[in-house]
């Protein structure tokens, strides 16, 4: 055995990618940057994990449900602000 293993490997791959220099820059003189340049293979989560899947699986009747909530709630708070009385001594709740 040689002293190392995987992971040490892979810190030196990481080490390598942050101590890389900039290949080309923009006319301001700052770095350009390319996309997944800085990643090091296995550190992104790939598409089909577990829990992508799960999010996709919604209820179009309950996102539409829960949306349609939302903009009642607005709604009412909006026309709460507004709703003014006739008479000096009474307040509407939410002035």
């Amino acid at each position: 055995m040689d002293g190392t293993s995987p992971l040490d490997e892979r810190w030196r791959t990481a080490r390598e990618v942050t101590e890389a220099q900039p290949t080309s820059y923009t006319s301001a003189g700052l770095p350009r940057r390319n996309r997944g340049e800085q990643l090091v293979p296995g550190s992104a989560a790939s598409g089909e994990s577990e829990g992508n899947r799960s999010r996709l699986a919604r209820d179009p009747a309950d996102v539409r449900g829960r949306l349609n909530s939302f903009q009642q709630g607005v709604r009412r708070g909006r026309h709460a602000g507004t709703v003014t009385t006739d008479l000096p001594d009474e307040r509407v709740e939410g002035e």
